[in-house]
């Protein structure tokens, strides 16, 4: 005697649909997302009336001159501290020296061509952190 087996049915997922629903998700969850704009705060700058000038005796300006041609009596490598050229090493002490003079500063420029490699930028800037002064000015304009 023969014994009937029974066939299984595979089980199918109806995959025609499936774009369908997607679709329905994706413009449900669009719908229904809040999008917050981040307006930020309105700030208003002032206008200068004039030019004010930021050379006085409070502050110790540095400046790095063009490397290719230092000129002020300045060599490749060295930088004007109040217009005397000294090694960039010196800078630490001439500058503390400054301070001890004049316990009053509180800034120090930074003037630096704009051909001045950032290695030479960046020692100096070290140079003025480990005076342990901390505001720091960036001048815009090389010009004196």
């Amino acid at each position: 005697m023969k014994i009937k087996t029974k066939k299984k049915r595979e089980a199918i997922i109806p995959a025609a649909s499936m774009s369908d629903i997607a679709f329905l998700l994706i413009i449900f969850f669009m719908v229904s997302t809040v999008f917050n704009v981040d307006v930020g705060v309105n700030v208003v700058l002032p206008q200068a009336s004039e030019y004010e000038s930021i050379i006085d005796k409070q502050n110790i300006h540095v400046t790095i001159p063009n490397q290719k041609d230092p000129g002020a009596g300045a060599q490749i490598g060295q930088v004007l501290l109040e217009g005397d050229p000294i090694e960039i090493e010196d800078l630490k002490n001439k500058i503390l020296h400054l301070r001890a003079e004049n316990p009053n500063i509180y800034y120090v420029i930074l003037k630096v061509d704009e051909t001045v490699p950032f290695q030479m930028l960046n020692r100096v800037m070290m140079e003025i952190k480990r005076t342990k002064i901390t505001k720091l000015k960036l001048a815009n304009d090389f010009e004196n």
